[in-house]
């Protein structure tokens, strides 16, 4: 018997399809209509030569489109998922500048090429991100939120809040705490539990139960678990966490990617940061940088830039409170650079310190 498949996840798969038929099936026509009039060896309009540069597109497109989670229609924010796809058209025509160039053997090609492809992806761009906010309003009409039961521990904060607020994929239902069980007889009337900050025997205890779906809020022995190596050289699986840390030469390594990374990333972006700097203080007079301290290894403080995205006394009271979308304190620009991430960049400049 074949497991039923999940609506939603058709959907997605649908959507997925047909926004890669179309980025794809834009870009033919503009590289069709080039080698049609600058076919230099002769051989660029065979039917291989043009299904492997139709397959190259695809590959690619599909590749950085789930690296930056393009198609997560109705999962994401949709201004997250908009701006995912055009990263990932932005991305795919850049490297088919060069590819393309290789293809025709001929430098002198860049620019037509580049323009070309410039020209393509502003398209893109336009009727891709129309469609996927299109395709995400009707998923969100078509697929009504997550009906959520939240098992909290003795701590009780405000998570169950923030899950909440997105309120096109979640909707916490009811809440109970992990000493009102057991929980068999209720969970049908949820589609999903949320566990959060339950003991470790509770909590496993409501795991067994095999729900359909279960979200929980996981402690440092999951993470540690969570990036172990599974041997299978006995009947019960056995986990291995080596927690051996990095070498010197891996921390060298690693340490002299993050200063060349976080350089050219500050260079390129300083047109972002400009922009968004000067739209901060425009729309408010505010400060543009947010501070907030932190630990690092070690458990030494130290205080993390942020573009400030809320107003200046979102916090007044010196306790965190998590915004949802739709959140009031939020500002104009926030409402911009929260879902691309914008926010965070500054970040980048605590490499360095």
């Amino acid at each position: 018997m074949f497991k039923k498949t999940n609506p939603k996840y058709t959907y997605r798969f649908v959507c997925g399809v047909f926004m890669t038929a179309l980025a794809c099936g834009m870009f033919f026509f503009v590289w069709y209509r080039f080698v049609s009039a600058h076919n230099q060896t002769g051989a660029l309009l065979g039917k291989g030569n043009l299904a492997m540069a139709l397959l190259l597109y695809i590959a690619l497109y599909i590749y950085f489109g789930r690296l930056v989670r393009a198609f997560g229609f109705g999962v994401e924010r949709k201004f997250a998922t908009v701006a995912a796809q055009i990263i990932a058209l932005l991305i795919t025509d850049v490297i088919e500048v060069f590819i393309s160039l290789i293809a025709t053997g001929q430098f002198r090609f860049l620019w037509s090429f580049t323009w070309r492809y410039f020209l393509l992806w502003c398209v893109q761009s336009v009727v891709i991100g129309l469609l996927t906010s299109l395709a995400i309003n009707i998923y969100r009409k078509k697929f009504p939120p997550l009906q959520l039961l939240e098992i909290y521990g003795d701590y009780e904060d405000t998570f169950w809040q923030e899950v909440d607020s997105v309120d096109f994929k979640y909707h916490v239902k009811n809440r109970l705490h992990y000493s009102e069980g057991p929980f068999g007889s209720i969970l049908s009337d949820y589609d999903a539990v949320l566990i959060n900050n339950v003991p470790a025997r509770p909590r496993n205890d409501i795991l067994k139960l095999c729900f359909k779906r279960m979200y929980f809020v996981p402690k440092i022995s999951d993470i540690i678990a969570g990036s172990a190596d599974s041997i299978k050289l006995f009947d019960t699986p056995l986990f291995l966490c080596r927690n051996r840390g990095m070498s010197n030469l891996q921390w060298i390594t690693k340490r002299v990617f993050d200063i060349v990374l976080s350089a050219a990333a500050l260079i390129i972006l300083s047109p972002v940061f400009a922009v968004t700097a000067l739209a901060i203080k425009l729309d408010d007079g505010g400060p543009v940088f947010y501070k907030q301290e932190r630990a690092t290894k070690g458990g030494k403080p130290f205080m993390i830039l942020k573009f400030r995205s809320m107003i200046v006394d979102a916090e007044k009271d010196g306790r965190t409170h998590p915004a949802g979308e739709n959140d009031d304190r939020i500002t104009k620009v926030g409402h911009i650079i929260r879902p691309l991430r914008i926010d965070e960049l500054p970040q980048l400049w605590n490499i360095f310190v």
